[in-house]
C-alpha cells in the first residue's frame, strides 16, 4: 500500500508485481531443472561408480564430486552456476568420451534451453506488466488532460464570467472554428449546440456550472458506454412499467364508468306526479 501511493516507486512496484506474477513459472521452471539435474547426476554417480571399480579415474579426485547423489546434484548446479564444469567432469571424461558428450547434452539441456526459458518467462512477464501499467497511466493521464481542457472551454466559453455557462454562450461557438475543432479533437463531434446545451443542462435549469459541465461532456465523449447503455435500459423499462400502471387504473376507471352508464340506463324512470 506504502508502494502504491507513492509515484515515485512506480517502477520498483512494476518489478515486485512481475516478480509475483512469475513465481508459477519460476517454480516449474525449477523443477523442470531439479529433475534434469537429478536424472543426470544418477547417470553420472554409477559412471563414477563404474570408474572407481575399474581403476580408470583418480579416486581422490572422483569422490571430490561424485562421493554420493546429493553431492553429484550439488556439482552439476555448480557447473551451471560459475564454476569451472570442465575441472567437475576432469574425472569422467579422462576415463571416456561418452561421459563428455553426456556432460555436454546436460549444459546444452540446462544451461542453453532451460536458463534461458527462465530468463525469457521474466522478460514476457516483466513486458506484459510495464504494457498493462503503462496503459493505465495513458488514460489517467488522458483523463486529466480532457478535465484541464474542458476547464479552459469553460472558462473561456463564460463570457460573463459568472461561473455558470448559458444557452446563448454556449450557441456563440457555433461560430468559433477553433471551439468546434477543439471539440472534435477531444471525442466530441457537435453539429446542434442547441442539442448539446440540452444533454448537458439536466435540471433544465437554463445554466450549467463546470461540474455538470465537464460531466456531461465526459458522458457524450466517444462511443455510447455499456454502463450509461444499462442505465438507459433501466429507465425506459421504469417507464414501461409507469406507462402500464396507468394503462390499467385508466382500463379500471374507463369500466367504473361504463357500469354506471349502465346502471343508469337500466334504472326505472320516476314516477310524474299529476294534480
Amino acid at each position: 500500500r506504502i508502494f502504491r501511493v507513492t509515484k515515485v516507486f512506480s517502477e520498483l512496484r512494476e518489478l515486485v508485481s512481475a516478480m509475483i506474477n512469475a513465481v508459477a513459472a519460476l517454480a516449474w521452471s525449477l523443477i523442470l531443472l531439479l529433475m534434469i539435474m537429478y536424472t543426470f547426476a544418477i547417470i553420472f554417480l554409477q559412471a563414477a561408480q563404474g570408474c572407481l571399480e575399474d581403476g580408470s579415474c583418480s579416486r581422490a579426485e572422483t569422490t571430490v564430486w561424485y562421493s554420493h547423489l546429493p553431492m553429484t546434484m550439488y556439482t552439476l548446479f555448480c557447473a551451471i552456476s560459475g564454476g569451472d564444469w570442465v575441472v567437475m567432469a576432469a574425472p569422467l571424461t579422462n576415463s571416456s568420451g561418452i561421459y563428455a558428450l553426456m556432460w555436454a547434452v546436460y549444459l546444452v539441456l540446462s544451461m542453453f534451453s532451460i536458463l534461458n526459458l527462465l530468463t525469457g518467462v521474466f522478460v514476457a512477464v516483466s513486458s506484459e506488466v510495464q504494457s498493462h501499467g503503462a496503459l493505465i497511466r495513458q488514460k489517467i493521464s488522458a483523463e486529466e488532460n480532457f478535465v484541464r481542457d474542458m476547464q479552459d472551454l469553460f472558462i473561456m466559453l463564460d463570457s460573463s464570467k459568472t461561473g455558470m455557462l448559458t444557452r446563448e454562450e454556449l450557441s456563440h461557438c457555433a461560430q468559433n472554428d477553433y471551439v468546434v475543432a477543439f471539440l472534435e479533437n477531444t471525442g466530441l463531434t457537435i453539429t446542434d449546440f442547441h442539442t448539446l446545451f440540452e444533454l448537458l443542462d439536466y435540471n433544465h435549469s437554463g445554466d450549467m456550472s463546470i461540474v455538470d459541465f465537464i460531466a456531461g461532456c465526459e458522458r457524450l465523449r466517444g462511443p455510447a458506454k455499456s454502463m450509461y447503455m444499462q442505465k438507459l435500459m433501466l429507465q425506459v423499462a421504469g417507464l414501461e412499467r409507469s406507462a402500464e400502471q396507468q394503462q390499467c387504473q385508466l382500463d379500471s376507471v374507463a369500466g367504473a364508468i361504463q357500469e354506471l352508464k349502465v346502471q343508469q340506463l337500466l334504472a326505472p324512470a320516476p314516477a310524474v306526479l299529476t294534480v
